[in-house]
Formats: structure tokens, sequence, C-alpha cells
């Protein structure tokens, strides 16, 4: 699945946008929810300002796609399951290479 090319929200007063942010990995996961599988089309970004989201396109049913943001350490730990990797780890990671300098 292609990811979205203009989605925008704002949650908690930070601004979300695939437009603007770097897509650093994709995949897909099939969480199981009661009796229903459904697959996920998991898409993780990152925002100029360093922070993580994760935008799910679910391609059937009746639930729609939803975008979350999610912390650093859940970023790399999804980063870490992906199967597409867009950039390399420090490209997705800028922030955690700085401190480490």
């Amino acid at each position: 699945m292609i990811p979205l090319k203009e989605w925008e929200e704002i949650i908690e007063g930070n601004r979300y946008s695939t437009r603007t942010s770097v897509l650093i990995a994709r995949g897909v996961d099939m969480p199981k929810s009661g009796h229903e599988e459904v697959d996920w089309n998991i898409f993780l970004y990152r925002t100029p300002d360093n922070r993580y989201f994760r935008v799910n396109l679910i391609p059937s049913g009746s639930r729609s796609h939803v975008l979350e943001p999610v912390g650093a350490i859940e970023a790399l730990n999804l980063f870490g399951t992906l199967a597409d990797r867009c950039v390399d780890l420090e490209d997705a990671f800028p922030a955690k290479n700085q401190d480490s300098e």
C-alpha cells in the first residue's frame, strides 16, 4: 500500500503532517482484535523537530485509518520490526546520535 501524501493532524498542540515529515520505515502488521484479523499497513514518520508518529492504513473493513504519535523509544522499537526501512538508523534517529557526540 502507498502512504498517504497529505495527512495532517494537530494532537495535543503538536502538528503531525505526512507532507512535511520523513517516512523512515513501513511494513505490515496483523494485530488480532477479537475474532477479526486485519492487515495494517504501518508507516513510521519523523517530523522536522524529531517527533515520531505512525500511520496505520487499513485496506478493508469498517475501521478507519489512524495517525498516532509515538515516543522515540517506541519509534525505535517499531523501526526495528518493520520490514522496509526507508532511511538508515542514523537518519531516522538523528537526535540520539547528537546526544552521544
